[in-house]
């Protein structure tokens, strides 16, 4: 019973909390700052491949800039692990920590690929692919990986990156069709 009123008063709190939105303000420099806000925004801004953008969360207790750099099919997968979907494909991304803390981070709770219909994919293991970007990065460090997705052999792909898994602060780099 405790346990239930504990978790009623969980879900109450994080409804009535504050609502963010995404304030996209471009710098100087060849990074973009993605900073929450509460004030409506009229559209986020898409991002390509190569951009590097910062990403923070509400409480700004995050702070990264992540670079996607490659999008393309896995030229010479696995012969024994077939896509159920009708391709592999890759996204080579980096994530950089620029806060004072360390950065815990997971492709399945901080990143999505969907494609152009909206149908979002998992990340999958695909053997001799490099390890995805996932782990703890120590403050002013960071983390290269690529990760592995199964999706059919047509469409455009967007890749949602966050700042933290409940997505407080987030960009999106449209990758169009692997090549």
């Amino acid at each position: 019973m405790n346990r239930l009123i504990l978790v009623g008063f969980g879900v109450l709190a994080i409804a009535c909390g504050p609502q963010t939105s995404i304030k996209v303000s471009p710098t100087p420099s060849a990074t973009t700052r993605v900073v929450p806000t509460t004030a409506p925004v009229p559209q986020s801004q898409v991002y390509k491949i190569g951009d590097k953008v910062e990403i923070y969360n509400t409480a700004k207790t995050t702070d990264i800039a992540v670079t996607v750099s490659d999008f393309n099919v896995v030229k010479d997968p696995n012969h024994y692990i077939e896509p159920s979907k009708g391709r592999f494909v890759a996204v080579t991304m980096t994530i950089e920590n620029r806060a004072n803390d360390p950065y815990k981070t997971s492709v399945f709770l901080n990143s999505e690929l969907r494609d152009d219909s909206g149908q979002s994919y998992l990340p999958t293991y695909v053997p001799g692919v490099p390890q995805e970007p996932s782990g703890e990065i120590a403050p002013n460090d960071k983390l290269k990986g690529v990760t592995a997705y199964d999706v059919p052999t047509e469409g455009s792909f967007k890749l949602y990156v966050k700042a933290d898994f409940l997505g407080t602060g987030q960009a999106v780099f449209d990758l169009g069709a692997p090549r």
